[in-house]
């Protein structure tokens, strides 16, 4: 199985800086893409590059199947994601997202993750 990281990398920078070097918000797959299976936890990474995240959101859609699902709201996991392995932890200037569908995942998971930093760079859903 393969995963998709719809959003990867830099997603967001701030516009007016007054000369400071811009803000940049990353998201990171942790987990190596070759030990993904059905049972495996994803853990993502979500930051900004000098300042902490305000909120992040995180998604999940599967190819070949016609559901949409929010794993993440940025105050609470989504229906389809209350086992024990769900987490959100702090990491500097941002979150660490350890996520598992509950029953596995029911096909290839690409996630789609958006945060929004406390300068306001990034995007929200």
């Amino acid at each position: 199985m393969s995963v998709g990281l719809a959003s990867r990398g830099y997603i967001g920078q701030v516009a007016d800086t007054g000369g400071a070097p811009a803000s940049t918000i990353t998201i990171d797959l942790i987990t190596p893409v070759a030990t993904i299976s059905k049972t495996t936890p994803l853990v993502i990474d979500i930051y900004s590059s000098d300042v902490p995240l305000r909120r992040a959101w995180v998604a999940a859609s599967y190819a070949g199947l016609a559901i949409d699902e929010v794993v993440h709201t940025s105050d609470r996991f989504g229906s389809a994601y209350q086992g024990s392995t769900n987490q959100r932890t702090t990491i500097t200037n941002g979150y660490r997202f350890t996520i598992l569908r509950d029953g596995g995942w029911p096909g290839t998971p690409s996630v789609i993750a958006h945060a929004v930093d406390t300068l306001g760079a990034g995007d929200e859903p």
